[in-house]
């Protein structure tokens, strides 16, 4: 049995799948854990509330600068060692128990930290697509994104109670310790098969001028931008809104983070399953898309706790349930090219980095100016709806087929 990409299918694609989910729950342990003790980091250093916004945004910016080029690397350098490589960057926070006194080197890890995700997402894909069946790629994807989340779930749950008992930096050291484990991981029992060199006009540069001429994969990245925005100013601001505005306790608003990231895991799980047993894909990304700016404005419209839990398996609804969907229809648009299929996320990455990197400092500058969160988690839950016009915009990627 081969996949689409012309690659023979081996059971140790299982052993592949889950070390490169590891690397994926590695990313959300770290990603955003500065969130929900960002006013103790905030404390520690004497800062504003947009200089502690750069602790998230700074990884969206390195993904934004960085994303394309290191895309290029897919066919040029062996996919084991790209993801080798990326897991070493991605331990970066391993050092911060080093940046008690420098929040410059704080920020230096966290940078570092970004890069190990562009090295290992465009891989990711290029092996998904080598290694796993056309219809098990909807169940890889939703796997791999929902170990994301459920990294992000275990810091919002874990870090605020570490903290209690223990410095902040030295739990940040905790976390980027454990993509180490997983890279040595990787290192001994990761395989993947080479992927053949294109012809010059075909190599990365010329992809991305295609993506971006290409209507329908435009539409795919702008369906991303909105949600992912959103997501990332809500995880930088909203333990802080609920903390400083509404009074809770840090480890109550890190309660209320952890609903919104553990109503998005299960909304992965049920959308994989549905996937993975229908040829449609466009209501995967219509139906979050029509609650997705009402969904980001409740959170901060209320100040109830119990309806901010509703608001906030909302907003996990809206902001994940698409995302197992949407990296499957870049891969069935371009199932003969992983090489293609690696450059639209790449290009996903980077534009998406550029909106990441915007987006909190800009809410934490609106809040130096007004006094409050609110009116920019208003805003970039209005760019939220990205996601229902490219939906409604976007035609099916795939049709029905006899199963292999």
């Amino acid at each position: 049995m081969k996949t689409s990409s012309g690659t023979q299918i081996t059971n140790y694609r299982f052993v592949v799948g889950l070390l490169i989910g590891l690397f994926g729950f590695s990313t959300g342990l770290n990603m955003l854990v500065t969130g929900p003790i960002t006013p103790l980091i905030i404390d520690t250093y004497g800062i504003n509330n947009s200089t502690a916004g750069l602790l998230t945004s700074v990884i969206f910016i390195v993904k934004g600068v960085l994303a394309i080029p290191v895309s290029m690397l897919v066919d040029r350098l062996p996919l084991k060692t790209m993801i080798t490589l990326g897991g070493l960057t991605l331990s970066a926070p391993l050092l911060s128990f080093l940046a008690v006194d420098s929040f410059s080197l704080l920020l230096l890890s966290r940078a570092v930290h970004g890069l190990g995700f562009l090295l290992i997402l465009p891989a990711a894909v290029a092996i998904f697509m080598q290694q796993f069946r056309p219809k098990e790629l909807p169940l890889v994807n939703g796997s791999f994104t929902a170990a994301i989340i459920l990294g992000i779930t275990t810091s919002n749950f874990v870090v605020v109670r570490l903290v209690a008992h223990m410095p902040w930096e030295v739990v940040l050291s905790i976390c980027g310790g454990v993509a180490l484990i997983v890279t040595i991981a990787w290192a001994l029992f990761g395989n993947a098969s080479p992927i053949a060199r294109e012809k010059e006009d075909d190599r990365t540069i010329h992809n991305v001028r295609n993506v971006l001429t290409d209507r329908d994969d435009r539409l795919l990245i702008a369906a991303d931008l909105g949600p992912l925005t959103l997501f990332t100013v809500s995880s930088a601001w909203l333990p802080t809104f609920y903390h400083e505005t509404l009074g809770f306790s840090l480890t109550k608003a890190g309660g209320l983070m952890t609903t919104l990231s553990l109503a998005g895991f299960l909304s992965l799980l049920l959308a994989s399953f549905i996937a993975s047993r229908t040829h449609q894909r466009k209501p995967f990304l219509i139906i979050p898309g029509i609650l997705a700016g009402f969904a980001g404005i409740a959170t901060v419209s209320t100040s109830n706790l119990w309806i901010l839990y509703i608001d906030m398996v909302a907003l996990g609804f809206v902001i994940w349930f698409y995302l197992p969907v949407l990296f499957t229809m870049i891969m069935e648009r371009h199932s003969s090219n992983p090489s293609r299929a690696a450059t639209v996320v790449a290009v996903l990455l980077g534009l998406g980095g550029i909106a990441g990197f915007l987006g909190p400092p800009a809410v934490g500058a609106i809040a130096d100016l007004t006094g409050s969160f609110i009116p920019g988690i208003v805003i970039f839950s209005i760019t939220a709806w990205s996601l229902l016009f490219s939906g409604i915009l976007l035609p099916e990627t795939t049709k029905p087929r006899r199963q292999c």
